[in-house]
């Protein structure tokens, strides 16, 4: 898909020196980068610790996998291969299926297991033994629970302090050079309403983009706001409101911004208009996997301020499975030109909503990995899609022949 901001970066890029130019009486007080990696969501600059980052409990001591599916999204299994990633503190939840709530607390070990194969272990020197015993290797990530006071807590589950947020946040100025003030979000209109501000909060690119999230870390830890509870964006996030007090909520995340320093940088958001649906980053339209995400909203009645989001973690499994059998299919080949890997995304439903391409790229990983009855269904379904062309370019039949062969190899200890 067309990257609105690659395609006009050189535009976007001088607007802002134009505009920093008008804000610095000096000359020279602003500098527009570039190249930067996006921080952490809400953190405002590259210096608050990721040590600060936490996923809410309930009373129970569970988060309804909101740690796991954020752990989850620093995984790229198409790059870094596929792995399977439990939290051994909610017996129902996993990686492999996020959808499910967690029913009871486990009662062994409290933390999160990675379970990594030896296919994908070839991709990674520090798994060299495990390669050549041909073993899963599997890390445990402990967890600890603690309970916490805050006096200057930020809670975004309660509808006055969103609205608060909301309210304060898009009409924030920023002091200038010479002293004069500059609107943060120098193009977009003001909003009201947190639910319109919800997608710009939620955009899946890591840190959350250079937008709404990052300005408002700067903001709150100027303010010395002591943390900020906030929705997780790979969750299925919820929050039940009744008459104004929370009931319930699933799916938040802590920043703890106790003894930090304020920001060291000031960001303006030069892009036109607040996006209104999920996407990566907040200048790109919503991949075809992210189009059924959407959010219900109670905005009248007792239960105003309730609201939910949907089908967030169904669209990152979707790309997740996609990922891997990408990843399987280019291991049984050794390397593939990048045409052979697009032909297969589109095979596999790279241009479909989440709950096909899930199905597609599943089922697709069963085949790689030796399910014969899968294989024969692919073989035959195929061969009415495809064009003589693309079924060469493919060809399925030696990609499951060279699989085998490289699951044979490993597992003896011969050179595949």
């Amino acid at each position: 898909m067309t990257q609105i901001w690659e395609g006009n970066r050189s535009d976007h890029i001088r607007e802002a020196e134009q505009t920093l130019a008008s804000l610095s009486s000096g000359g020279g007080k602003y500098k527009v980068r570039s190249e930067m990696r996006p921080n952490r969501r809400f953190a405002g600059d590259g210096y608050l610790s990721e040590a600060r980052y936490f996923s809410l409990c309930r009373d129970n001591g569970l988060d309804g996998g909101t740690m796991l599916l954020e752990l989850t999204a620093y995984h790229d299994p198409i790059t870094d291969g596929p792995a399977e990633i439990h939290d051994l503190t909610e017996t129902s939840q996993s990686a492999g299926d996020p959808l499910l709530e967690p029913t009871s607390s486990h009662e062994g070990p409290q933390g999160i297991l990675v379970s990594i194969p030896p296919y994908t272990a070839t991709r990674h020197g520090w798994l060299h033994d495990a390669v050549k015993r041909w073993e899963t290797t599997t890390v445990f990530l402990p967890v600890r629970i603690t309970r916490e006071r805050f006096n200057r807590l930020i809670d975004l589950r309660d509808p006055r302090v969103a609205f608060w947020f909301t309210y304060e946040l898009t009409r924030l100025r920023w002091i200038t050079g010479d002293g004069s003030e500059a609107r943060a979000f120098a193009n977009k209109e003001p909003l009201d309403e947190f639910a319109d501000l919800l997608p710009s909060l939620m955009v899946q690119y890591h840190g959350g983009g250079n937008g709404a999230t990052r300005i408002a870390g700067q903001w709150l830890r100027l303010l010395g706001a002591d943390g900020l509870v906030f929705p997780s964006a790979r969750s299925d996030s919820w929050v039940e409101v009744d008459h104004e007090a929370v009931r319930e909520s699933h799916g938040w995340n802590l920043v703890d911004y106790r003894g930090a320093d304020p920001a060291r940088t000031q960001t303006f958001d030069m892009t036109p208009a607040w996006i209104t649906q999920v996407s990566n980053e907040i200048d790109e339209m919503p991949l075809p996997h992210q189009a059924d995400v959407f959010l219900e909203q109670e905005i009248r009645g007792r239960s105003r301020g309730s609201w939910s989001w949907r089908n967030i973690a169904e669209s990152n499994l979707a790309a997740r499975l996609l990922g891997s059998a990408l990843y399987l299919y280019e291991w049984a080949w050794d390397g593939v030109t990048g045409e052979r890997r697009r032909e297969l995304g589109l095979l596999l439903g790279g241009t479909d909503r989440a709950r096909n391409l899930a199905e597609t790229s599943a089922w697709f990983t069963q085949a790689l990995l030796g399910d014969e009855r899968v294989r024969r269904h692919i073989t035959e379904s195929l061969t009415e899609t495809l064009t003589p062309e693309q079924a060469q370019l493919l060809d399925l039949t030696e990609t499951f022949r060279r699989m085998d062969a490289r699951l044979a190899a490993g597992r003896t200890g011969e050179p595949s």
